[in-house]
C-alpha cells in the first residue's frame, strides 16, 4: 500500500507541476504580448489612428491562445476591440485603466493589462481552455495508473505465499508499468537480469552479463563510447565516487527521442557493488523548451524589426557569410574557425539568439578540448541547421531586407541650402550620388547601443555612449569584415576595461564608464577610434601571457603584436562575452585584409584607445567599382590624438 500512495502521490504531483509550468508560460507569454502591443499600437494611440490601432492587434488573432485583445482610451472608452466578447465579459471589472502591469484571471480567460502611458490600457486576453484541457487528460492518465497500481498491490497480497519469487515478478510489472527506466548493473559495468520492459523498446532485446554501454552501443555508438570511457573511473577508484558518477553523460538523443539518465549507486560508502541506472523520456520536456526558446527567439527578432532594422540585417548578411565559411568544402583552417565561431557567437547574443549562440559555445568547448581540430560533418549539419532556422522566424514575420536610402534631416537641409544657393549641377550630383552610402554616424550609434544593453547585461550602470563621425559616409559593404569583428573591440572594452561602480568610486572615477566610437580621417586616411575611460591594460600581465605562449614581448610593438595574437588573454576564466583569446585576433585579421593598420594606446587606470585606419585612395577606389564615391568631408586632418 505505501507504494501505491507513493506511486498516486508522484503522479499527482507530476500533473500539479505540468499544469504549473502550462500556466507560467502562459503568463509569460500574456505578458510578452502585453509589452508587445505597447510597442505595436502606443504610436497609433497617440496619433489617433483607430485603424492603425485594429490593425496593431489583428497581429494577435494568428495566436492558438489568443482570446480578445482591447485597447482603452484615457477615459476608459473602448478605442479597439477584438475577439471573444463573452471571454471579456467573464473578467468584468478587472478589465480597467492601469499605472502598472497587472495580470488579471477568469475562469476560461486569463488577460494582461498594460499602461500605454498617459494614454490608456492595452488588454490582452488569452484562453485557458487549453491548459484544463491537457490537465483533465492528465488526471485521467493519473488515476488509470493508480488503478493499476492498486491492482497489482492487491496481486501481490494474494501471492505472499511464494514471496521471493512472486515479489520479484511483480516488482518487474511495476517497472513495466511506469514510463521510466530502470536497469541493474555491477561495478565492473555488467547487466543483471533485473530490468523494465520499456527499455527492451527503447535500446533492443536484453542482453544479461554484457556490459550496458555494450546494450547502449547497439543505438548509439557515441553513447557507448562515452560510458565505456568514463566508466572506468568507478571501476579503478580513480577518483571519489560522487566526482566520477557526475562526469557520467546526463542525456541521450537516440532514434528521435532524448532520455535524462541517472545513475544511482545501491548502498552507502564508497565500496558500492552495484548500481541502479533510471532512464526517462523527456523528449516532450525538451520540445516544450525547444518551442519557448524559439518564440523568444521570434520575439526578440520582431523587436529589432521594429527599432532597428538596419542593424537586424547587416548581423543577418554578416551572419550568413561567417556560416558559410565554416561550411566551405575547401581544407578548413583551424585558427580560422576558431576565429569565425567565436565572432558568431558574439554578435548572435546580442540578438538573445540563444540556439546560435549556445551551439558555438559548445563547439569552441569541443575544439579547445582536442581532437579534432575543424567541425565535424554533423557538427556542421547542426550549424547550417541552426542558422536557416534563424531564417526561417524571420521570414515568418513576414519581413526581407530592403534597399533604400536613409538621409538625415540635416543632411537634407543641406542640400536645400545648397539648391537654394544655386550650387553648381556637379556639386549637387556629388552629395545626392553619396546618399547611397551608409552614414558612418549610423554604424557608430548602432555600435554604441549594443555597448549600452552588453554594460546593463554586466551591471556596469548606464553606460555614456559618445560618437563623432564628421558626416561621413561609406559605400554599403565596405569594410564589411572588419565591421563585423569589430565588436569584439567594444565587447572587450565594456567587459574588460570599464569597471563596475563600486570599483570606479573606489579608484576617484564615480558615475558610469564613457565609450568614446569616432570616426574620421587624419593624413589622407580613414580614422576608426575606440576609447574608454576604464581599467586600461595591464601591460605586465599581457608580457607575462605572451612570454607564455613562447611570443616576443620586450617592446611597445611586440606586446601590442602579443594582444592581437590567437589565445592570448589577460582574463583568468573564460566566458560566454570575452576571455578566449580569439576576438581580437579576428579583428586583427580583418583589418589587414581590408588593407588597413592598427594601434593601441593605453594606461594602467585611465583606460585604452584602439585606432584602425585605412588609405582614403583605397576606400575610394572600392566606392568607385561600385558606381560611386566614399563621401569623405574635405575638412583639416584631425591632428593626432596625445598618447594615453
Amino acid at each position: 500500500m505505501p507504494l501505491v500512495v507513493g506511486a498516486l502521490c508522484q503522479a499527482m504531483y507530476t500533473v500539479s507541476a505540468q499544469k504549473k509550468a502550462l500556466t507560467s508560460g502562459l503568463e509569460i507569454k500574456a505578458r510578452s504580448l502585453g509589452e508587445l502591443m505597447v510597442n505595436v499600437v502606443g504610436p497609433s494611440v497617440a496619433v489617433d489612428d483607430r485603424p492603425g490601432v485594429r490593425d496593431g492587434i489583428g497581429f494577435l488573432a494568428q495566436d492558438a491562445d489568443f482570446s480578445f485583445a482591447e485597447v482603452l482610451a484615457p477615459d476608459g472608452r473602448t478605442i479597439a476591440f477584438l475577439g471573444s466578447h463573452e471571454a471579456r465579459d467573464g473578467l468584468g471589472r478587472q478589465i480597467s485603466l492601469v499605472r502598472g502591469a497587472r495580470l488579471v484571471l477568469a475562469t476560461d480567460v486569463m488577460a494582461a493589462l498594460y499602461p500605454l502611458k498617459e494614454m490608456g490600457t492595452v488588454v490582452v486576453g488569452l484562453k485557458t481552455s487549453n491548459i484544463r484541457a491537457i490537465a483533465q487528460r492528465l488526471v485521467t492518465r493519473t488515476v488509470l495508473i493508480a488503478g493499476i497500481a492498486i491492482l497489482m498491490s492487491v496481486v501481490v497480497v494474494l501471492l505472499l505465499a511464494d514471496v521471493i519469487v512472486r515479489r520479484n515478478r511483480d516488482l518487474k510489472l511495476i517497472m513495466d508499468t511506469v514510463g521510466q527506466g530502470f536497469m541493474s548493473v555491477r561495478r565492473n559495468g555488467e547487466l543483471l537480469p533485473e530490468h523494465s520492459a520499456i527499455l527492451e523498446q527503447w535500446f533492443g532485446p536484453w542482453r544479461p552479463g554484457v556490459s550496458f554501454w555494450k546494450y547502449f552501443g547497439g543505438v548509439s555508438g557515441k553513447l557507448e563510447r562515452s560510458f565505456e570511457l568514463l566508466w572506468t573511473n568507478i571501476e579503478s577508484d580513480a577518483l571519489p565516487l560522487f566526482v566520477a558518477l557526475a562526469q557520467l553523460p546526463r542525456r541521450a538523443e537516440v532514434k528521435g527521442k532524448t532520455f535524462e539518465i541517472e545513475c544511482k549507486p545501491v548502498g552507502n560508502g564508497e565500496d558500492v557493488a552495484q548500481f541502479l541506472l533510471v532512464i526517462s523520456d523527456i523528449t516532450a520536456i525538451v520540445e516544450q523548451e525547444r518551442t519557448e526558446i524559439e518564440q523568444r527567439e521570434c520575439m526578440s527578432l520582431f523587436q529589432w524589426l521594429l527599432n532597428d532594422r538596419p542593424t537586424l540585417f547587416q548581423f543577418l548578411d554578416d551572419g550568413a557569410r561567417l556560416v558559410q565559411a565554416l561550411l566551405a568544402d575547401s581544407e578548413p583552417d583551424p585558427v580560422a574557425v576558431k576565429r569565425d565561431l567565436h565572432t558568431l557567437k558574439g554578435n548572435a547574443s546580442i540578438f538573445h539568439l540563444t540556439t546560435v549562440t549556445s551551439l558555438c559555445e559548445t563547439l569552441e568547448e569541443r575544439l579547445e578540448d582536442g581532437g579534432c581540430a575543424t567541425l565535424t560533418d554533423d557538427e556542421q549539419i547542426r550549424l547550417a541547421d541552426a542558422w536557416k532556422a534563424v531564417e526561417r522566424r524571420l521570414r515568418q514575420l513576414g519581413e526581407e531586407n530592403e534597399n533604400r536610402i536613409e538621409i538625415a534631416v540635416v543632411e537634407y537641409q543641406a542640400m536645400i541650402a545648397a539648391i537654394d544657393r544655386r550650387v553648381p549641377h556637379a556639386s549637387l550630383d556629388s552629395i545626392a550620388r553619396a546618399w547611397v552610402h551608409e552614414p558612418m554616424k549610423q554604424r557608430l550609434h548602432r555600435y554604441g547601443e549594443l555597448a549600452r544593453a552588453l554594460a546593463r547585461r554586466l551591471e556596469r550602470g548606464n553606460l555614456n555612449v559618445q560618437i563623432q563621425s564628421d558626416a561621413i559616409r561609406l559605400p554599403k559593404g565596405a569594410l564589411a569584415p572588419f565591421w563585423s569583428s569589430v565588436i569584439h573591440v567594444i565587447r572587450n572594452a565594456v567587459d574588460h576595461g570599464i569597471e563596475s561602480l563600486p570599483e570606479r568610486v573606489r579608484s576617484g572615477k564615480g558615475g558610469p564608464g564613457t565609450l568614446s566610437l569616432r570616426a574620421s580621417h587624419r593624413d589622407d586616411r580613414l580614422l576608426i577610434e575606440i576609447e574608454d575611460d576604464g581599467r586600461g591594460i595591464c601591460w605586465e600581465r599581457l608580457a607575462e601571457r605572451a612570454r607564455a605562449a613562447g611570443l616576443p614581448c620586450e617592446t611597445r610593438a611586440e606586446l601590442i603584436e602579443a594582444m592581437f595574437s590567437d589565445g592570448v588573454t589577460t582574463r583568468q576564466t573564460a566566458s560566454d562575452i570575452s576571455g578566449r583569446g580569439v576576438g581580437m585576433a579576428v579583428v586583427r585579421a580583418a583589418c589587414l585584409d581590408t588593407g588597413g593598420r592598427y594601434d593601441v594606446w593605453s594606461e594602467p587606470g585611465r583606460g585604452a584607445r584602439f585606432e584602425f585606419s585605412w588609405p582614403l585612395a583605397l576606400l575610394e577606389a572600392q566606392a568607385a567599382g561600385d558606381g560611386g564615391a566614399a563621401d569623405i568631408p574635405p575638412h583639416a586632418a584631425s591632428p593626432p590624438r596625445p598618447a594615453m
